[in-house]
């Protein structure tokens, strides 16, 4: 069986810029939530390295009467960030996968994004069946 390698990114100097990749976490109980990757280090442990992530959950409710009507048609996956201060630690094995968030220009704070699912069959069809939270149970 071949299994896709996702590879995400967190750097400081990534071809002369900042770089923090985004990505879908389990939160456990088939819900999931999109997140930027600030650092992934590892912890050294009984003589077993674990490896960790401190995120920025981007899990924040967005009312319904605030979602744009053409995020329902189109059916896109908008997302808000949290602040700085909501960051959390989650194991890397919580990583379902990389993501392609597009900031949406027409917010008054510029913290929503909108989901590009269409980057490839694997992420348009997992879109599909993932049920996305806020303030998932893992992170409480």
């Amino acid at each position: 069986m071949n299994q896709k390698t996702d590879l995400v990114c967190v750097h400081p100097n990534f071809h002369g810029r900042e770089r923090h990749d985004y990505v879908l976490v389990a939160a456990g109980d088939g819900e999931h939530f999109f997140a930027q990757l600030l650092y992934v280090f590892g912890v050294f442990i009984q003589n077993t390295t674990r490896h960790m992530a401190l995120i920025i959950p981007m899990d924040k409710h967005i009312p319904r009467q605030e979602r744009v009507a053409l995020d329902e048609t189109f059916r896109f996956s908008r997302v808000c960030t949290q602040h700085v201060s909501a960051s959390a630690f989650i194991d890397v094995e919580s990583i379902v996968c990389g993501a392609v968030l597009v900031k949406a220009n027409d917010t008054e704070n510029h913290d929503e994004y909108i989901s590009f699912d269409v980057i490839d069959e694997d992420m348009w069809w997992r879109m599909k069946s993932v049920k996305l939270v806020t303030h998932p149970v893992a992170l409480r």
